[in-house]
């Protein structure tokens, strides 16, 4: 399954207090606003 993240979804997370660079679990990985899985 492939998951993408709008910018808002990302600006939602920060706004939650969710710092994008300790993002990384279950396999997602934080980039540029966007979410991707990891092989």
């Amino acid at each position: 399954m492939l998951l993408t993240a709008s910018v808002g979804e990302m600006a939602h997370l920060a706004g939650m207090g969710v710092p994008f660079k300790r993002i990384n679990l279950g396999g997602l990985h934080y980039s540029s606003g966007k979410k991707e899985m990891l092989p």
